[in-house]
């Protein structure tokens, strides 16, 4: 019996190859000669490209002075834990 099996996993795929042509289309569709191929328009990906602009960025005191004025790390921690993003779900909603 565990002889026989090294032949058949052999002997199936090979048998069933030619199962494969009946799968084939006899002859592949034509169109008519009078339809027309739709005509086709060029759109370049670069079309909406806009070019990069440098920023110009504030000195960094003075960004560290706004955020001593809005109330530093704690005011953004504060805001941040106030989102209703960070809400807990409701009842019956599991968290992803």
């Amino acid at each position: 019996m565990l002889k026989f099996l090294p032949v058949a996993r052999l002997a199936v795929p090979i048998a069933l190859m030619p199962l494969g042509a009946f799968a084939q289309s006899a002859k592949p569709a034509q169109l008519p000669a009078s339809s027309a191929a739709p005509a086709l328009e060029y759109r370049s990906v670069l079309e909406g490209y806009k070019r990069f602009d440098d920023v110009k960025v504030q000195p960094w005191k003075d960004s560290n002075a706004t955020v001593g004025q809005v109330g530093g790390w704690r005011a953004y921690a504060k805001e941040a834990q106030d989102s209703p993003a960070s809400a807990p779900p409701a009842p019956g909603q599991a968290k992803p």
